[in-house]
């Protein structure tokens, strides 16, 4: 989700980019409830944002809709990008689904001239892999550790050993994130650990006073 009430680490990567003069195009599925941080509206960040639903099959056939109208602009778009994908040498391999959601995923990655693709977790960077192997940038995932069971969506063994192939870096903010990764068999080269902080200036301190009488409350 973007923006999102319980990722704000995906959040503030985002507004550190932008506050450091870079340009930053966000891709998401959706987002989460109508609250976000008052940063979101100053940075213009919902100008910045593209939803594309690729875990559903409802949601892939909504994403292919400007092909059928390929005089519009989304349309254009959309066929600059497979052309660029089909010409690009890189498709040999890979499977018709695998290329159905890069050619969803074409429109928004035509936009401008990216440096870089970087993805939050191993599932959305699996799913833009062929997209920048065809755009010829690099593909940098950052690892926040194995998900819930319950919860978190699963990612083939197959693919998993694709994206340690052929992706470019991989980033985790601890060591014990880092060998996650690397027993499920990512090349140690590929890691790289880059503690994730928060801009201090956000939270000043301010002073609390010793209440007189009774117990300290705190919530953790």
């Amino acid at each position: 989700y973007f923006p999102s009430r319980n990722q704000s680490a995906v959040f503030n990567a985002v507004a550190e980019i932008v506050l450091r003069g870079g340009q930053a195009t966000v891709v998401s599925e959706s987002r989460q409830g109508k609250s976000h941080p008052d940063r979101y509206d100053q940075m213009r960040l919902s100008e910045r944002t593209r939803y594309l639903q690729l875990g559903t099959a409802k949601g892939v056939l909504r994403g292919l809709m400007p092909y059928v109208v390929p005089f519009s602009r989304q349309g254009r778009k959309a066929y600059q990008g497979v052309w660029k994908m089909l010409t690009s040498g890189k498709l040999s391999h890979s499977s018709l689904r695998s290329f159905i959601k890069a050619a969803v995923q074409s429109p928004v990655l035509v936009e401008s001239r990216f440096d870089l693709i970087h993805s939050h977790y191993l599932v959305g960077a699996s799913e833009f892999l062929l997209a920048a192997r065809a755009l010829d940038v690099p593909l940098m995932t950052t690892f926040h550790g194995l998900p819930v069971k319950e919860t978190g969506q699963a990612i083939d063994q197959s693919k998993v050993e694709e994206l340690f192939n052929l992706g470019s870096l991989f980033l985790v903010n601890t060591e014990f994130a880092k060998g996650q990764l690397l027993e499920m068999g990512c090349p140690e080269g590929k890691i790289r650990i880059l503690p994730q902080g928060l801009r201090l200036e956000d939270f000043p301190f301010h002073a609390k006073p010793y209440p007189a009488q009774g117990p300290v409350v705190v919530l953790t």
